[in-house]
């Protein structure tokens, strides 16, 4: 076993323990919170179609907007390896979703799946296909990296058969333990982000504000009161502020870190501080500057 598909395994006990429930169905539940973004305890029921008759679908959630919608359609298995019978089952799955006729569907003699499939119809009545994303994804503990040839093969015959730009997108893709480590640390990150609203010092008749981009990426220098940085940093509790951050704080040692406190801390000098310092860097996903005489501010992401 390796190191990630150990991660996964150890996630999955955790769960397991956790929720009172056994492996496989862990395991299931965890693969639908990293692939559909809702939180593992935010599970519906009425999701789930894993069992007799289930056409190798475990799971079909509908995430509808206004105008638009999503359907996840997830095939689990607590196994290192991916199943080439078991996609082909899953393709089957996918005909009765999308081509069987509603007197067929009414045949099925799997009730959960059976409303999930004609409620994913009347979505798609209301919306039209081109407004529809689907997206199929078929978790396991292996390694995608070494699927079978005739793994490949069926995968390619479900993305020809329905990426055909019917579907306002069509993707069928399997996950595997690098995938799902992946996914994870990509929620940690989201449960760990900072939002905040910054006050800047801002005179529109002086320079006071630099912008500069470059291949896309955006800089911004400014001037941001000591207390705005305090603020910021004792709200985040979690201390995910300085997860980018290569260096700690390292206190009041040495003759430099002194000299900086005695100079941001003295009413007589403090404003010695803006020439004296780089200052301090902030990597983040998005910002922008509102340069209102009343209310300048930089909005992080």
């Amino acid at each position: 076993m390796t190191v990630r598909q150990q991660i996964v395994e150890d996630r999955v006990e955790e769960l397991a323990s956790l929720l009172q429930i056994d492996s496989n169905y862990a395991f299931l539940r965890l693969a639908q919170h990293l692939i559909t973004g809702q939180s593992v305890f935010a599970f519906d029921p009425e999701d789930l179609t894993e069992g007799s008759h289930d056409k190798q679908i475990d799971t079909i959630t509908l995430d509808e907007e206004r105008d638009r919608a999503t359907v996840y359609i997830i095939q689990s298995k607590n196994t290192e390896g991916f199943s080439s019978n078991g996609l082909i089952q899953m393709r089957n799955g996918l005909h009765w979703l999308f081509n069987k006729s509603r007197s067929d569907i009414n045949t099925l003699p799997n009730i959960r799946l059976k409303d999930k499939i004609l409620e994913y119809r009347s979505i798609q009545t209301n919306l039209g296909p081109s407004n529809i994303r689907v997206w199929v994804r078929y978790a396991a503990k292996g390694h995608t990296a070494q699927l079978s040839h005739e793994f490949q093969q069926e995968l390619k015959g479900i993305r020809d058969e329905f990426d055909n730009g019917t579907f306002a997108e069509f993707s069928c893709e399997p996950v595997g333990a690098d995938e799902l480590v992946h996914m994870m640390r990509i929620q940690e990150q989201r449960e760990r982000r900072i939002d905040a609203d910054l006050k800047i010092k801002y005179d529109a008749n002086n320079p006071s504000l630099i912008q500069y981009y470059a291949e896309g990426l955006k800089g911004l220098v400014c001037s941001v009161p000591a207390s705005e940085i305090a603020r910021l940093v004792n709200s985040d509790t979690a201390g995910a502020i300085f997860d980018l951050n290569i260096r700690r704080f390292l206190g009041t040692r040495g003759a430099v870190n002194k000299d900086i406190q005695e100079t941001c801390s003295n009413p007589d000098q403090s404003y010695l501080f803006w020439f004296l310092n780089n200052g301090i860097t902030i990597a983040c996903d998005h910002l922008d500057a509102v340069t209102d005489p009343d209310n300048p501010h930089i909005k992080l992401d």
